[in-house]
């Protein structure tokens, strides 16, 4: 069963995205922000991780650096769930491989696409 860290500040997005997955026969674990994402993910060791970009304490963008750094961790795949996508955000990620980006709102069908789409790739 794949492994799937979920870091989001949203309690009801985070509820709905981890009832989602766990219906879709993923195994599941949340975070309610960057920092405490990065604390889980040497605890869970997830196959995947979902994450929002903008969080108090730790962004999203400091916890995809800071986790590419970590030979242990650098190639989970890593998807961003983002209100916007700005040249901004993406001069930030450059150099910094992130699959791919979910768009707020997105719907089931465009989560469990994205996430079949990149287990199918590793």
């Amino acid at each position: 069963m794949k492994k799937i860290l979920v870091i989001e500040d949203h309690i009801d997005l985070r509820e709905s995205v981890e009832e989602l997955l766990l219906l879709n026969k993923f195994e599941v674990f949340t975070a309610q922000n960057g920092k405490t994402g990065l604390k889980a993910i040497y605890e869970v060791r997830p196959d995947l991780i979902l994450c929002d970009n903008m969080m108090p304490e730790v962004d999203g963008y400091q916890a995809l650096q800071t986790i590419k750094e970590k030979p242990d961790f650098a190639n989970i795949p890593f998807i961003f769930m983002t209100a916007k996508i700005s040249a901004e955000s993406e001069r930030i990620t450059d150099g910094l491989i992130t699959e791919m980006y979910l768009t707020k709102p997105f719907d089931d069908k465009q989560l469990l696409g994205a996430i079949n789409r990149l287990f199918s790739t590793i």
